[in-house]
């Protein structure tokens, strides 16, 4: 198959302060990813490939990607299926998706409102100095955060 069916899951696994170390955080994002996987394959059992991509968030003391790649409808035993879908009604994985390709993707302008809230880009002329807070609202300096 040259050009196989595939579904691509976006994974944004934040840091938090139970993660001692940045390799304990990586084997704990991976893990999440192949249970991600292996929902996608019990979920979505047309797809030939399923394929996770792990990444950092804002604020992560490191900066990384993972990808896994997994074979779509592999031969699952009753007893595997019965797990899966149990694991994912406990931990709420992809339990609000339908299949992708029977949803009707309607593209639209987003409201307009958005631009007046506070998530709207500054100008340039507003924008605090490197060692002010920054305007989002993390906490940071705006040199260390999101400085152009």
């Amino acid at each position: 198959m040259t050009h196989p069916e595939r579904i691509y899951i976006f994974l944004l696994f934040p840091w938090i302060d139970a993660h001692v170390t940045y390799d304990g955080y990586r084997a704990e994002r991976k893990a999440c990813m192949e249970l991600y996987a292996r929902a996608a394959q019990v979920k979505f059992p047309s797809y030939a490939e399923i394929v996770v991509l792990g990444a950092d968030t804002k604020g992560s003391p490191g900066s990384s990607e993972t990808v896994l790649v997994a074979e779509g409808n592999p031969n699952l035993s009753e007893a595997e299926k019965a797990e899966t879908l149990a694991m994912m009604e406990e931990h709420q994985i992809l339990s609000t998706l339908g299949d992708p390709v029977s949803i009707s993707y309607r593209p639209s302008m987003p409201d307009p409102r958005i631009f007046d809230s506070s998530w709207a880009a500054t100008p340039a002329d507003k924008l605090p100095g490197v060692n002010d807070p920054c305007y989002c609202g993390s906490g940071r300096k705006f040199k260390k955060c999101c400085r152009p």
